[in-house]
């Protein structure tokens, strides 16, 4: 389905596999990099044979017990999800092989103190599709509503299926998080009605005379009843994406939410949001005509609080045809400090802070 050869444009996220640095994409073919230089050092190559085609950016890591967690897409006859976990070196243990007759385009999952979870939409793909069609990759994935979403449940210990638990229809690229409390789980997303959000954002389409508006969004928290079978939602907030936390929080219940907020296509990503997820709360900063990326949150050395730290965003400024690196005061929301740059820098998706906790 695909050789080291097939592409190294690793543009999505960036990540770290036994200390080296990673620049990554769907598909799996990690890419090693300088960090200080930045010039490429080439393939990391796993010292495992485990088969897959595609997988995510948004590998999860429990600071908890020092793994790392994320799964394959491996398309052939009999499809599978390869779920799979690293502790320590470049081996990637398997957790779980899960079948997929028509495997689901899936952006991130989501990952508890006890389960992995698999959100698989109603965009899936024949296989055999894959290899005759002669389509770019995504346009072989259909939606099919009638399937509705399924949420799976694996054990992260013995890797068994703890539970499939059906929904109504929709689309996500992004989890937030997830956790577990009263025997329930509890999994946050951004989500859409539907995969007209991949359509819209088609190059040629934002180039267009006549754009496509961006579907609006729901910031919404599923809840999972693990005692009964149910699946319900909260609809939290509206018109974000790229979210992040505290990422020392993940697996467990937290408190805020940044992410950048979105409007038509005309005005894009124009403003950074912090929600207070439990009181509904929520600050913003913007500037006329500004389109900010992913806020990235940086803790405060000897922080005591979950919001004592930073906020970092690179921030596309059309009035000047620059960038600059924004820095916002976690707690308050204002800003402290911004580093300009002589041009600008293309707008970006999503990006990671590796180095001192603030002062």
């Amino acid at each position: 389905m695909f050789s080291y050869d097939t592409t190294d444009n690793t543009n999505v996220n960036i990540t770290k596999i036994d200390n080296k640095f990673i620049a990554m994409t769907e598909t799996p073919i990690p890419i090693e990099y300088d960090p200080e230089t930045l010039d490429t050092i080439g393939v990391l190559r796993y010292d495992d044979k485990l088969l897959g085609n595609l997988t995510t950016a948004h590998p999860h890591y429990d600071h908890n017990t020092n793994e790392s967690f994320n799964y394959l897409t491996h398309f052939s006859r009999n499809s599978k999800y390869n779920v799979y976990s690293i502790t320590a070196g470049k081996t990637r243990n398997l957790i779980a092989s899960i079948e997929a007759k028509t495997p689901s385009y899936m952006h991130s999952f989501g990952l508890t103190e006890h389960y992995i979870v698999l959100v698989e939409f109603p965009l899936v793909v024949n296989s055999l599709d894959l290899l005759l069609s002669g389509r770019p990759f995504i346009e072989n994935f259909k939606w099919r509503p009638e399937q509705g979403t399924k949420f799976t449940l694996i054990n992260r210990l013995d890797g068994k299926v703890v539970g499939i638990y059906s929904s109504e229809p929709f689309f996500a690229f992004h989890h937030i998080n997830a956790f577990e409390v009263d025997n329930k789980v509890v999994i946050d997303m951004i989500t859409y009605k539907d995969n007209n959000i991949i359509n819209s954002l088609y190059l040629d389409v934002l180039r267009g005379n006549d754009p496509m508006d961006i579907p609006v969004s729901q910031y919404r928290r599923f809840t999972i009843g693990l005692d009964d079978g149910s699946v319900g939602y909260k609809i939290m907030h509206e018109g974000l994406e790229l979210p992040r936390i505290n990422y020392q929080l993940n697996t467990r219940n937290y408190n805020f939410l940044y992410a950048v907020g979105m409007s038509s296509v005309t005005s894009f990503t124009y403003r950074l949001v912090k929600i207070d997820v439990q009181t509904g709360d929520s600050v913003s900063w913007t500037e006329q005509n500004c389109q900010p990326g992913e806020p990235v949150f940086v803790p405060r050395h000897g922080a005591k609080v979950e919001d004592d730290g930073v906020v970092l965003s690179v921030v596309l400024d059309p009035n000047s045809g620059k960038s600059f690196l924004l820095v916002l005061d976690s707690k308050s929301f204002k800003e402290i400090a911004r580093a300009s740059v002589p041009h600008h820098i293309p707008f970006g998706i999503h990006g990671q802070y590796y180095g001192d906790e603030v002062t």
